[in-house]
């Protein structure tokens, strides 16, 4: 018993240090500070990433345009590593992007706070 525990330990240490490395490199451009809060898994093992940014950033052969503090984005790569979108959210104050979740059918849920008012997407 305490070898099963032991392994299924070690399991799921590994899973959350692939992740931490996934988000690390796939969300790394730009002049801004970013932030990855959490990353979630769709069926087809796409990867869709939530945090924050500062200023203009580029993830993937998307800019998105700082739109005043601290900003959302949201982005997806495929389960090849290639990417597939990033878009952003945000307002004139500070916002966040805390965690995302997906569903069996494809569907993807972020959560967070924006301040004032604020624009998703373009």
């Amino acid at each position: 018993m305490r070898r099963f525990l032991l392994l299924s330990l070690l399991i799921v240490s590994s899973v959350e240090l692939i992740a931490q490395v996934d988000v690390s490199v796939r969300v790394q451009s730009g002049s801004s500070t970013q932030f990855t809060n959490a990353v979630d898994y769709l069926p087809d093992g796409s990867q869709v990433f939530i945090g924050n940014a500062f200023l203009n950033t580029t993830i993937g052969s998307t800019t998105l345009t700082g739109l005043g503090g601290y900003d959302i984005y949201l982005a997806r790569y495929s389960a090849e590593d290639q990417f597939m979108w990033a878009i952003g959210a945000g307002g004139t104050g500070n916002d966040a992007g805390y965690e995302v979740a997906t569903t069996i059918y494809g569907d993807i849920y972020a959560a967070g706070f924006f301040s004032n008012t604020a624009t998703f997407g373009s």
